[in-house]
């Protein structure tokens, strides 16, 4: 692989990371919190999974878009 191949990887990632830890953080926080606490109590915990990796991919996606 290139160099700049991995260095581009290596960004996603660590985007990826980082936006994980922030969800993970907002989801103690009102209105998010509140998302949250309805998908748990209504064990439906896979829509908060689903928010989280959509929001990852268009993070993501964002990146990508403004590294062309």
């Amino acid at each position: 692989m290139k160099k700049e191949n991995v260095k581009q990887i290596f960004m996603l990632l660590v985007i990826a990371i980082l936006v994980g830890i922030l969800m993970t953080i907002l989801s103690a926080v009102p209105p998010l919190s509140l998302i949250y606490e309805w998908a748990e109590r209504s064990n439906l915990k896979f829509i908060w999974y689903g928010l989280v990796a959509g929001v990852i991919g268009f993070c993501l996606m964002l990146y990508r878009s403004k590294r062309k």
